[in-house]
Protein backbone atom coordinates (compact mmCIF):
# COMPACT_ATOMS: atom_id res chain seq x y z
CA UNK A 1 0.00 0.00 0.00
CA UNK A 2 2.75 2.45 0.90
CA UNK A 3 4.47 1.68 -2.41
CA UNK A 4 1.32 2.64 -4.31
CA UNK A 5 1.12 5.94 -2.42
CA UNK A 6 4.81 6.61 -2.99
CA UNK A 7 4.46 5.80 -6.69
CA UNK A 8 1.51 8.16 -6.93
CA UNK A 9 3.48 10.98 -5.29
CA UNK A 10 6.52 10.40 -7.51
CA UNK A 11 4.40 10.37 -10.67
CA UNK A 12 2.98 13.79 -9.73
CA UNK A 13 6.48 15.30 -9.81
CA UNK A 14 6.75 14.88 -13.57
CA UNK A 15 3.18 15.78 -14.51
CA UNK A 16 1.80 19.14 -15.53
CA UNK A 17 -1.20 20.58 -13.71
CA UNK A 18 -3.40 19.55 -16.64
CA UNK A 19 -2.12 15.97 -16.45
CA UNK A 20 -2.65 15.91 -12.67
CA UNK A 21 -6.27 16.95 -13.18
CA UNK A 22 -6.93 13.73 -15.07
CA UNK A 23 -5.79 11.68 -12.04
CA UNK A 24 -8.57 12.91 -9.75
CA UNK A 25 -12.32 12.70 -10.08
CA UNK A 26 -14.72 15.61 -10.27
CA UNK A 27 -16.03 14.49 -6.86
CA UNK A 28 -12.57 14.75 -5.31
CA UNK A 29 -12.09 18.23 -6.77
CA UNK A 30 -15.47 19.23 -5.35
CA UNK A 31 -14.60 17.76 -1.92
CA UNK A 32 -11.38 19.77 -1.83
CA UNK A 33 -13.19 22.95 -2.89
CA UNK A 34 -16.14 22.49 -0.51
CA UNK A 35 -13.87 21.59 2.40
CA UNK A 36 -11.83 24.75 1.82
CA UNK A 37 -15.05 26.80 1.79
CA UNK A 38 -16.09 25.19 5.09
CA UNK A 39 -12.62 25.84 6.59
CA UNK A 40 -12.80 29.50 5.51
CA UNK A 41 -16.25 29.79 7.12
CA UNK A 42 -15.02 28.09 10.30
CA UNK A 43 -11.99 30.39 10.45
CA UNK A 44 -14.17 33.48 10.06
CA UNK A 45 -16.67 32.33 12.70
CA UNK A 46 -13.94 31.27 15.14
CA UNK A 47 -12.23 34.66 14.80
CA UNK A 48 -15.54 36.36 15.59
CA UNK A 49 -16.31 34.11 18.56
CA UNK A 50 -12.78 34.48 19.90
CA UNK A 51 -13.44 38.20 20.43
CA UNK A 52 -16.37 37.36 22.73
CA UNK A 53 -14.76 34.53 24.71
CA UNK A 54 -14.17 35.31 28.35
CA UNK A 55 -12.98 31.95 29.74
CA UNK A 56 -9.20 31.50 29.32
CA UNK A 57 -9.44 27.71 28.89
CA UNK A 58 -11.98 28.11 26.11
CA UNK A 59 -9.80 30.81 24.54
CA UNK A 60 -6.85 28.38 24.54
CA UNK A 61 -8.96 25.71 22.83
CA UNK A 62 -10.14 28.25 20.24
CA UNK A 63 -6.54 29.26 19.55
CA UNK A 64 -5.58 25.58 19.12
CA UNK A 65 -8.48 25.35 16.67
CA UNK A 66 -7.33 28.45 14.80
CA UNK A 67 -3.86 26.92 14.37
CA UNK A 68 -5.41 23.73 13.01
CA UNK A 69 -7.73 25.67 10.69
CA UNK A 70 -4.88 27.76 9.28
CA UNK A 71 -2.79 24.63 8.73
CA UNK A 72 -5.69 22.84 7.02
CA UNK A 73 -6.39 25.87 4.83
CA UNK A 74 -2.75 25.98 3.73
CA UNK A 75 -2.75 22.25 2.87
CA UNK A 76 -6.08 22.49 1.01
CA UNK A 77 -4.94 25.54 -0.96
CA UNK A 78 -1.70 23.72 -1.85
CA UNK A 79 -3.59 20.64 -3.05
CA UNK A 80 -6.00 22.76 -5.06
CA UNK A 81 -3.13 24.66 -6.71
CA UNK A 82 -1.41 21.36 -7.51
CA UNK A 83 -4.52 20.10 -9.32
CA UNK A 84 -5.46 23.48 -10.81
CA UNK A 85 -8.79 23.70 -8.97
CA UNK A 86 -10.23 27.26 -8.84
CA UNK A 87 -10.11 28.82 -5.37
CA UNK A 88 -13.20 30.07 -3.53
CA UNK A 89 -13.27 33.58 -2.08
CA UNK A 90 -11.38 34.02 1.19
CA UNK A 91 -13.09 35.46 4.25
CA UNK A 92 -12.06 38.93 5.46
CA UNK A 93 -8.90 39.03 7.60
CA UNK A 94 -10.63 40.85 10.44
CA UNK A 95 -14.18 40.36 11.63
CA UNK A 96 -15.75 43.78 12.16
CA UNK A 97 -18.54 43.14 14.63
CA UNK A 98 -20.06 45.82 16.82
CA UNK A 99 -21.88 43.94 19.55
CA UNK A 100 -21.90 44.05 23.28
CA UNK A 101 -19.22 41.61 24.48
CA UNK A 102 -21.72 40.21 27.00
CA UNK A 103 -24.29 39.46 24.29
CA UNK A 104 -22.71 36.08 23.54
CA UNK A 105 -21.90 33.67 26.36
CA UNK A 106 -19.04 31.21 26.56
CA UNK A 107 -21.60 28.41 26.55
CA UNK A 108 -23.03 29.66 23.23
CA UNK A 109 -19.51 29.86 21.81
CA UNK A 110 -18.79 26.34 23.06
CA UNK A 111 -21.97 24.99 21.42
CA UNK A 112 -21.16 26.61 18.06
CA UNK A 113 -17.59 25.30 17.99
CA UNK A 114 -18.61 21.87 19.33
CA UNK A 115 -21.32 21.43 16.69
CA UNK A 116 -18.99 22.70 13.96
CA UNK A 117 -16.31 20.17 14.90
CA UNK A 118 -18.82 17.33 14.88
CA UNK A 119 -19.98 18.40 11.42
CA UNK A 120 -16.36 18.51 10.23
CA UNK A 121 -15.78 14.93 11.37
CA UNK A 122 -18.70 13.78 9.23
CA UNK A 123 -17.46 15.82 6.28
CA UNK A 124 -13.92 14.40 6.46
CA UNK A 125 -15.17 10.83 6.89
CA UNK A 126 -17.40 11.22 3.83
CA UNK A 127 -14.60 12.82 1.80
CA UNK A 128 -12.18 10.06 2.81
CA UNK A 129 -14.67 7.35 1.82
CA UNK A 130 -15.27 8.89 -1.60
CA UNK A 131 -11.65 9.61 -2.61
CA UNK A 132 -9.91 6.97 -4.72
CA UNK A 133 -6.70 9.07 -4.88
CA UNK A 134 -4.43 8.11 -1.99
CA UNK A 135 -2.85 11.56 -1.52
CA UNK A 136 -6.28 13.14 -1.16
CA UNK A 137 -7.45 10.38 1.20
CA UNK A 138 -4.31 10.97 3.26
CA UNK A 139 -5.13 14.68 3.47
CA UNK A 140 -8.61 13.97 4.82
CA UNK A 141 -7.31 11.26 7.17
CA UNK A 142 -4.94 13.84 8.70
CA UNK A 143 -7.74 16.37 9.07
CA UNK A 144 -9.92 13.75 10.74
CA UNK A 145 -7.23 12.96 13.32
CA UNK A 146 -6.64 16.66 14.08
CA UNK A 147 -10.33 17.38 14.53
CA UNK A 148 -10.81 14.32 16.75
CA UNK A 149 -8.04 15.54 19.07
CA UNK A 150 -9.60 19.00 19.26
CA UNK A 151 -13.09 17.58 19.79
CA UNK A 152 -11.74 15.46 22.63
CA UNK A 153 -10.41 18.63 24.32
CA UNK A 154 -13.77 20.28 23.83
CA UNK A 155 -15.63 17.28 25.27
CA UNK A 156 -13.52 17.45 28.43
CA UNK A 157 -13.96 21.22 28.68
CA UNK A 158 -17.72 20.89 28.14
CA UNK A 159 -18.01 18.24 30.86
CA UNK A 160 -15.98 20.38 33.26
CA UNK A 161 -18.15 23.46 32.65
CA UNK A 162 -21.47 21.60 32.41
CA UNK A 163 -21.98 22.77 28.82
CA UNK A 164 -22.79 19.37 27.30
CA UNK A 165 -26.45 18.57 26.78
CA UNK A 166 -27.71 15.97 29.23
CA UNK A 167 -28.11 12.64 27.47
CA UNK A 168 -31.27 10.73 28.48
CA UNK A 169 -30.58 7.74 30.69
CA UNK A 170 -32.72 4.69 31.27
CA UNK A 171 -31.86 3.29 34.65
CA UNK A 172 -34.03 1.22 36.90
Amino acid sequence: MKLVKLGEKISYLTKSTREKQTTISFGEAYHLWYTLVSRYDALHLTNILDRFTKDEDLKRILHDGLEILNSQIFRLESAMKEFGIPMPNKPPEQANINLDVNAITDQTIFRQIFDGLRHSLLLYTNNFNQSPTSTIRELFRGFLKEEMELLDKLFEYGKLKGYLNEIPTFRS
